[in-house]
Parts: structure tokens; C-alpha cells; sequence
């Protein structure tokens, strides 16, 4: 074969042309794997792989961002994905043949080899990524669980996955909590990774959120005035802006005092001015919590007072449970109790697409003794 090169003809012998051809094919199938290797590296950064700073075979040891509790992940992306959705997380060693446990972790620390594990960072190098808005568009699933925390989470914590399982069921979006006894972050990291705690909790109730689905913009507290042998009660509100809707929502929480109706309606009005004075403008208003209104519980003061049927109430409110199923369900929230003492209301005229107590009675004395509230509020 002849070739022309500038002004120059020249002629390149048969066999070094066929050299030179293999050589070329090798250098070109060579880069086109250097470059598809680069593209894969790259292209799983963006896509938050991240799996570029794995450790295979490495265990971090301690740290656990929850002590014995871990998440259940199919792989070690998805471990490292619930590591960079919890606060607080900022490493995480998965083990493919522990359950495919996640344990997340406030820190790296002390390592040690374990050919079964593979650990890494919440962010590789350069890496960012951003949950994507969970929930529905024009709803959200409320919750409210008087955890029975000093006895389930403390003195008896067998009973404590039982409690998380009830949460787990409901999947709830937003729950009050109550009897948190110090451990909101405990069962918050336990029920999911989406999970966190708006503020701290205050009097032992505390609320918490699915992150996926909110944006927590700020907590705040009003002391009560009644108290009984437990000491002081407050309500806690948290102001949130729901992701996928735009929609503003201020969760108000509580647990009222051990008290006669006359007490608890003192209570009640006090709720009610804080959320007159801290709702935000055309917000929907969410009030969980344990009443304790055995003083004629549905037709006690405080309720009757909430939903606007004693006195001039400044956020009248409706009660989720009726609202959907009529007067004629059994609203019991308390086994032994003849009546309703724990609500999910929302500000009245509010849609409810469903309100339900969950009543297992397999779990029946093994897990909170009272039984979970929730509804699925319209936006």
C-alpha cells in the first residue's frame, strides 16, 4: 500500500502494516475501556454510589449511632444512602451475613479487618446527594403513641422492638410522641433512617418526622399551668413546610395532667392561644396527645372545648377518628378505659382520608399500654 505524507510517497511493507494494525486495534479497544472505567467512576459519583471510597473487608469498630440497632439495607450503597439520610451519621459498616445490618456511626475510630463487612464515609470525596420528597402529594399519615417509655423503654426494653413495630406498621409521616422518657432519638433511629426529632423533646413527649417528607423550620414550647404529681406539662409545636405540596404545617404536641375536667379545660385553652398565636398564616394545624380525660373523656372539657362546642375556642378543631368513622366506632385508645383519652385533631374542616386506632391484640401488654392513633390528614 502507498501512502502520501506531506510532499512524500511512501510505501509500507505488508507485514508492518499489519503489525501496526493490530497494535492500533489494541491501543484503541485499550482507551475505550480506560475510558468507560472513568465514565462508570464518574458516573456513579453523580449517581451517589460513592462506592470509590468502600473499604471492603474493613470494620469500623464502635460509634454505633444507636446502641444495638441497626438498619436492614439490601447493599452497601443503600447502607451508605440511610447513613447520609440520619443526622448524626457520619460512617456506617454493613453486614451482608448479620441480617444485612446498616450500623451507622457518629464516627469512624478504630478499625479492624473482617473480610464479611464493608464500610465507608456518609459522602465519598466530591459527592453530595439530596433525598428525594417522599409522601404523598396532597396528604400526610399522622401519628399518636403515648410510648409508655419508662416502663417499655426502660425497665422492660424486650418490649421496646414491639413499640417500634407498632410505628412501623402506621409508617406514619409526622407522630406525637409521648413518655419519650429521654429516648425520642432512640426510637426515632430504631423505626427507620428517615426519621428525626423537630428540636428536643420537652416533658417527655417529643415530635418526630420523617425528613423525606418535611422540612423542619423551627420548635418552640408554652408551659402549662396545671400540673399533678409528675410535675410541669407543656405543649411543643414544631413549624414544618411539607416537601412535595409546598403546604405549611405546625404539629402541636402534649400530654395533659392527671387532673379533673375543670384543670385540664385551663389546659386546653392555653393549647389553643398557642396555636392562635403560633400557627403560621393559613397553615394546617395538627394537636396529637395523651388527654388523660377520663373526666368524660369524648364529652369532657377539654375536648368539647378543642373541637368548639364549650366556650369561644380561637382554633377550633376537629377529631380525626370521628370525622371519619361516625360516632357510633369504639374509640377506645386504652385498654381497661371505658372511653377516648388519645387524639390526632386538625384544624377544623381539614379532609381525613382515613383515621384508625391500631389495636393489636397480639401485642397486647407487650408493648405500650395504650394503643396508636392515626389518621391520613388531606393538605
Amino acid at each position: 500500500p502507498v501512502f502520501l505524507s506531506g510532499l512524500y510517497i511512501v510505501q509500507i511493507p505488508r507485514s508492518c502494516l499489519s503489525l501496526a494494525s493490530v497494535t492500533m486495534t489494541m491501543f484503541l479497544t485499550l482507551c475505550s475501556v480506560l475510558v468507560l472505567c472513568v465514565w462508570q467512576g464518574v458516573e456513579g459519583a453523580r449517581l451517589g454510589l460513592g462506592e470509590s471510597c468502600f473499604e471492603e473487608g474493613v470494620d469500623y469498630i464502635g460509634n454505633d449511632l444507636s446502641d444495638g440497632q441497626y438498619d436492614v439495607t439490601p447493599t452497601a450503597g443503600d447502607c451508605q444512602a440511610a447513613c447520609q439520610r440520619t443526622s448524626g451519621c457520619e460512617y456506617w459498616t454493613w453486614d451482608p451475613t448479620y441480617h444485612t445490618a446498616c450500623w451507622k456511626k457518629t464516627a469512624k475510630g478504630q478499625t479492624a479487618a473482617n473480610s464479611k463487612v464493608t464500610s465507608g464515609p456518609k459522602y465519598c470525596e466530591g459527592e453530595q446527594t439530596t433525598a428525594q420528597p417522599g409522601g404523598e402529594t396532597d396528604s400526610m399519615r399522622v401519628m399518636s403513641y403515648n410510648l409508655y417509655g419508662w416502663n417499655a423503654l426502660v425497665q422492660n426494653p424486650w418490649k421496646a422492638e414491639n413499640v417500634y413495630k407498632a410505628i412501623r406498621q402506621i409508617n406514619p409521616d409526622i407522630i406525637g410522641a409521648q413518655e419519650c422518657e429521654g429516648r425520642e432519638a432512640q426510637v426515632a433511629a430504631a423505626v427507620g433512617s428517615d426519621y428525626a426529632i423537630a428540636g428536643s423533646a420537652t416533658a417527655g413527649h417529643a415530635i418526630i418526622y420523617k425528613t423525606s417528607v418535611f422540612d423542619f423550620e423551627g420548635q418552640g414550647v408554652v408551659d402549662l399551668n396545671e400540673m399533678d404529681q409528675f410535675g410541669l406539662r407543656t405543649v411543643e409545636y414544631a413549624h414544618f413546610t411539607h416537601k412535595l405540596s409546598g403546604r405549611k404545617v405546625d404539629h402541636f404536641n402534649t400530654h395533659l395532667c392527671l387532673c379533673n375536667g375543670e384543670q385540664l379545660l385551663g389546659s386546653a385553652k392555653t393549647i389553643t392561644e398557642a396555636m392562635e398565636q403560633h400557627r403560621k398564616p393559613g397553615s394546617r394545624v395538627i394537636l396529637t396527645g395523651d388527654f388523660n380525660c377520663d373526666d368524660g373523656f369524648e364529652n369532657s372539657k377539654p375536648v368539647r372545648y378543642f373541637k368548639g362546642e364549650l366556650e369561644n375556642t380561637p382554633v377550633p378543631l376537629d377529631d380525626t377518628f370521628r370525622i371519619f368513622n361516625g360516632d357510633g366506632a369504639d374509640g377506645t385508645t386504652f385498654p381497661g378505659k371505658t372511653g377516648k383519652i388519645d387524639y390526632v385533631l386538625v384544624d377544623k374542616g381539614a379532609g381525613v382520608k382515613n383515621a384508625w386506632i391500631d389495636r393489636n391484640w397480639d401485642d397486647a401488654g407487650k408493648a405500650s399500654d395504650h394503643w396508636p392513633v392515626a389518621a391520613v390528614v388531606e393538605l
